[in-house]
């Protein structure tokens, strides 16, 4: 009989966010530790994934969903998330800092974009991971890769066409004046008779 109870996490971290960072610390990898979490299943999880491991550096300027996943035999399955995020403080240009707060539900971002609320309310962004962009996150490396070849593989593609049109329109010409040539020899050889 199947395992109808799916596992649980006994514990799970709080969201990590560091925004004292210095404005020098701009791009810098920094190791983050955190007490990894615990679960319990009585159906025995034969599964258990991470995103990322304790002492993982991390870039600063980033915010990273950071995911375990563990499934059971039965194919139950519970997940832990929770976000890191290293900001600096400013460069000291901007006349006010806007709050950032950090949600997982007010929008629907794609492919591990995290959602981002600007302290009004009613502004939210998703922060996307390196190899997705757009509103969503929805354009992948792939995507983006294309686009920018999509000017070449259109020139390519009227290039071809444009020797497929050459191409016929020369092969009409050759008929026409093996035409002519067939025509001019009967002409010759009427003539001499």
């Amino acid at each position: 009989m199947a395992d109808t109870i799916p596992p649980v996490f006994l514990s799970c971290p709080n969201d990590m966010i560091f925004n004292t960072l210095p404005p020098a610390a701009a791009g810098l990898s920094i190791p983050i530790s955190w007490t990894e979490p615990t679960y319990d299943d009585e159906g025995g999880t034969i599964r258990a994934n991470q995103t990322h491991s304790p002492r993982d550096s991390f870039r600063v300027g980033d915010i990273t969903n950071v995911v375990y996943t563990i499934v059971d035999l039965a194919g139950n399955a519970a997940t832990c998330e929770f976000l890191i995020s290293l900001q600096t403080t400013g460069t000291g240009r901007r006349k006010k800092d806007v709050d950032i707060t950090f949600t997982k539900q007010a929008c629907p971002c794609l492919n591990g974009g995290v959602c981002l609320n600007v302290e009004d309310g009613r502004t939210s962004f998703c922060h996307c991971p390196e190899e997705y962009s757009g509103m969503l996150c929805e354009d992948g490396r792939n995507g983006v890769e294309f686009n920018r070849q999509l000017p070449f593989v259109a020139v390519v593609g009227v290039l071809v066409i444009i020797i497929g049109i050459l191409a016929i329109a020369l092969c009409q010409v050759s008929k026409n004046l093996f035409k002519q040539n067939q025509m001019v020899k009967e002409d010759e050889v009427a003539i001499i008779n």
